[in-house]
């Protein structure tokens, strides 16, 4: 197609595969009929190289998965995580490794990839700015923060537009990193699947407190409240 000089819409539709209409019609119009040896010179050497990085690419991605075979088990698991996929596992272990016990908690975790909240305090708050620490898994979580973001019915992201209601979405998905990355700790540190139930059996218990917390707070007041859930 560009050998020849010339390139038609027919050309276009013939060559042109695995792409929407609306570029394939960008580039039906972007056409101007007639390309010059200069301007065929320029585009071979750009499918060239476009070749090469191709070739090195695949080269890479072999090399990763021979080389993440010894970490298939640890990859699947944090695979069971809303917003993680097996690359995207194999980018955080890389990162991370599996051997969490170099970690004393989760809040050591989090503060090691930046994703803990600073210890300055002024006028008696304390700073919600969070540490620098290590910028590649930190960028790598915020990406995923985004990705569980955009799904729907998880508790991940359900905990993210809940949040975000009360403290804006900045605060919102630096909290939702945070959670995130506690949730990479405790899977590698236990060696257990993400499960929603979990979340779900915790939130009802948090709720059930809730609810006699309030009952016992207007007890203290002198009314007496009643569960209608447990009624």
């Amino acid at each position: 197609m560009i050998t020849k000089g010339t390139i038609t819409p027919a050309d276009v539709d013939n060559e042109v595969k695995r792409i929407s209409p609306t570029k394939k019609a960008e580039i039906k119009y972007s056409i101007n009929g007639k390309l010059n040896a200069h301007q065929q010179n320029f585009i071979k050497m750009q499918l060239i190289l476009l070749d090469q990085l191709t070739q090195h690419l695949n080269t890479i991605e072999t090399s990763i998965s021979s080389f993440s075979v010894k970490f298939k088990n640890q990859i699947n698991l944090l695979d069971t995580i809303p917003g993680i996929a097996c690359t995207s596992a194999t980018a955080i272990i890389a990162e991370i490794g599996i051997d969490m016990s170099k970690f004393k908690t989760a809040e050591h975790f989090c503060s090691w990839a930046g994703l803990a909240p600073g210890d300055n305090k002024s006028a008696g708050k304390k700073s919600t700015r969070i540490t620098r620490g290590n910028t590649y898994i930190k960028g790598l979580i915020y990406e995923y923060a985004w990705s569980t973001v955009r799904m729907r019915n998880t508790y991940l992201s359900n905990y993210y537009w809940k949040l975000k209601q009360r403290r804006g979405s900045k605060k919102a998905i630096i909290a939702l990193a945070r959670k995130i990355m506690v949730i990479i700790y405790n899977i590698l540190k236990n060696n257990e699947v993400f499960s929603e139930e979990k979340f779900q059996i915790a939130k009802d218990k948090q709720e059930i407190f809730r609810i006699k917390k309030l009952i016992s707070d207007a007890k203290k007041l002198g009314f007496e409240l009643v569960n209608t859930k447990e009624a």
